[in-house]
């Protein structure tokens, strides 16, 4: 018997995109939080946007680029 695989779609920033993926059952959203990444969602935008959707069912986690681990988790805190 074959696991289901998890899906992850990293780089989203705006709100339809993020209701997309949970209507389509992706399992986690990804928001990128290096700022030299085409894709960098600011820490107010990235709150705005977790708050437009309703994300049941599907898991946030974010990517950083050399970012302690304090620094991680007051993000993760303020969001």
């Amino acid at each position: 018997m074959m696991n289901k695989p998890l899906i992850k779609i990293c780089g989203i920033t705006q709100p339809a995109i993020l209701q997309f993926c949970r209507d389509k059952g992706v399992d986690l959203a990804g928001l990128i939080f290096y700022p030299a990444s085409p894709r960098y969602i600011t820490l107010e935008k990235a709150r705005s946007l977790l708050r437009s959707v309703n994300r049941k069912k599907m898991g946030i986690t974010g990517v950083f680029v050399d970012e302690t681990v304090d620094r991680v988790r007051e993000i993760a805190e303020y969001l």
